[in-house]
């Protein structure tokens, strides 16, 4: 619809999604990547040796 105060032409809002491009998506396509934690947890073998590691209760 058109607002009529701006003559914008606004899209309708549906309560269904649209899966057209979901149902066409070719997952084939996308490049591989290789995932890296960037900041990893310390370790317990780390933590001894600098000797703060505390075991919870």
């Amino acid at each position: 619809p058109i607002e009529p105060a701006t003559g914008i032409l606004r899209p309708i809002m549906s309560d269904k999604p649209d899966f057209a491009e979901i149902e066409t998506f070719d997952k084939t396509k996308l490049k591989k990547t290789e995932t890296r934690e960037k900041n990893p947890l310390p370790t317990k073998e780390s933590n001894k040796q600098v000797g703060t590691y505390h075991p919870r209760r």
